[in-house]
């Protein structure tokens, strides 16, 4: 009988083809590995690899941010007695910090408007002693709150304006004012014992 040597060999073969073949498997898969891998020059592109969570937190700080631009755009208001009664915006701010005391003697550009525009009177270069009522409330109790040099924008609630009487025929009941006011100059109140007499029956 003839002996049939041919089939070991080509199982030695097989296993040598499977070889090779799970060899060039391997280096494929060892190139594709190397080709994913990016290779930086320069600075690193590390930052752009940003998580959901910082980019939720980022997005927060920077409404953040916004929010509080918006709220000092609000602020432009003082609210001076804190009932919206009667508040204060800044027009043109003074180049120093000297405020008047109560009492004192004050010179004033003054100009006031009904909320529609209606005009309502005009003083300029006016002396007015704060605290005797020479003016509106609002405007005296505003005062104090200014430097010499300052104007401002009052916005006057009737409570400190002319009340529920208004000032027939110009201001009516309940009237809200819009009064600029401009503070020129500020003294303390002279000693009357060193004021002349003819000065004394001006001041009363």
């Amino acid at each position: 009988m003839e002996s049939n040597s041919i089939a070991p060999e080509a199982s030695i073969n097989e296993d040598t083809n499977l070889d090779i073949s799970l060899d060039k498997s391997l280096n494929k898969e060892s190139s594709r590995d190397d080709d994913e891998i990016p290779v930086h020059s320069g600075h690193s592109k590390l930052t752009e690899n940003i998580s959901p969570l910082d980019k939720t937190m980022n997005n927060s700080i920077n409404e953040s941010k916004t929010e509080e631009g918006q709220d000092d755009t609000k602020e432009e208001w003082l609210d001076i007695l804190g009932s919206g009664q009667l508040k204060k915006k800044v027009l043109k701010p003074a180049e120093n910090n000297f405020r008047p005391s109560r009492t004192w003697v004050c010179k004033v550009n003054i100009e006031g408007h009904l909320t529609d525009g209606t005009f309502v009177e005009k003083l300029n270069n006016f002396s007015v002693q704060i605290g005797d009522g020479e003016v509106i409330q609002g405007v005296d109790l505003a005062l104090p709150l200014m430097d010499v040099g300052e104007t401002a924008l009052l916005e006057v609630g009737p409570r400190f304006g002319f009340g529920s009487l208004g000032l027939a025929p110009i201001v009516p009941p309940n009237a809200t004012l819009l009064y600029t006011v401009e503070l020129l100059s500020a003294e303390d109140e002279p000693e009357l014992a060193i004021v002349p007499a003819s000065k004394r029956k001006v001041i009363g």
